[in-house]
């Protein structure tokens, strides 16, 4: 099984052209832990990288939660 298709029956999945917008503002919601990207970088990584995967699985599961992003989650103990 190659990485790709074992990291999609894992709960990941290629990042597309739509999730760029999403992936930017969760990068530089990290900032100063990670550097800040432009969308043009961020668009730049997705056509050059071999591997660019985005958690599809736990997305779904915030989402049925009613989460949004990771951040909304920490902290919270109901």
């Amino acid at each position: 099984m190659d990485a790709v298709t074992s990291a999609t029956a894992d709960g990941f999945r290629r990042a597309t052209p739509d999730d760029l917008d999403r992936l930017l503002e969760l990068n530089n919601e990290a900032v100063p832990a990670v550097n800040e990207l432009t969308a043009d970088e961020l668009s730049w990584f997705l056509e050059v990288a071999h591997l660019f995967l985005v958690a599809e699985e736990a997305r779904r599961i915030m989402a049925s939660l009613g989460f949004r992003s990771i951040n909304e989650m920490v902290g919270r103990v109901d």
